[in-house]
């Protein structure tokens, strides 16, 4: 029977390799894909937050595994400022096209905008 040191350890690399397919669907900016990655982690980490909180069992962690632990927090921090400074980007573009789509709409009376007239259709 896996021992719940033994169980972390191959949790941690079950949950390094999906962390991996998500950052890459996430560059490569396949959304969608990256949160069904997540999902998927969501069960792995539940169970590893699980087995850390038995009696001993932090404590008792290897160096390897704390290591690799800490890398992956990391690697998650660096993706998730990437993904907000994404996201801010994002909504400024929104906001400028809001501001122009508004601006379209303020000056289409100035000229007269009639779908009468901006039809070329029934002049032949």
């Amino acid at each position: 029977m896996e021992t719940a040191l033994q169980t972390i350890d191959r949790l941690l690399g079950a949950l390094e390799t999906l962390a991996g397919n998500e950052r890459f669907q996430l560059d490569s900016g396949a959304y969608e894909e990256a949160l069904a990655v997540q999902i998927r982690e969501e069960p792995v980490v539940a169970r590893l937050a699980e087995l850390l909180l038995q009696p001993g069992i932090a404590a008792n962690l290897t160096d390897g595994v704390q290591a690799r632990a800490q890398a992956l927090l990391t690697a998650q921090a660096a993706m998730s400022k990437r993904l907000a400074l994404k996201r801010s980007a994002l909504q400024q573009d929104l906001q400028a096209l809001r501001n122009a789509q508004t601006r379209l709409h303020q000056l289409r009376p100035a000229y007269g905008h009639n779908e009468a007239h901006s039809s070329f259709a029934g002049q032949a």
